[in-house]
């Protein structure tokens, strides 16, 4: 996203609950806090979509998070695990409704 000029979306930080992630950058981007800071980081960065990229995710945690944000005019957007977007001759992302926000 920060090397495609073409992209819509500006990468504002990352999420991760592991501890020892935070104050990690990766290419640049920031660990901002953990899945429970997300509200306040949102409000915080502004963000217009977050996306949600989990090797592997029960409905349940997705729906937590999305229940988490709701309200806060946020778009959610949730990645297919890499092995199936490898695997895939055309990989979706499903909207639902890291943290970005949109160039635009």
């Amino acid at each position: 996203m920060l090397q495609d000029s073409d992209s819509p979306y500006f990468p504002v930080g990352l999420i991760d609950d592991d501890p020892g992630k935070k104050h990690l950058r990766l290419s640049g981007v920031q660990v901002l806090g953990r899945g429970d800071d997300l509200p306040a980081l949102i409000r915080r960065t502004r963000a217009t979509v977050l996306v949600l990229a989990f090797a592997n995710v029960e409905a349940a945690v997705v729906r937590r998070i999305s229940d988490a944000v709701a309200g806060l005019n946020v778009r959610v957007l949730v990645l297919p695990p890499l092995r199936d977007m490898l695997a895939a001759a055309h990989p979706k992302v499903s909207p639902i409704s890291v943290t970005w926000r949109s160039r635009t």
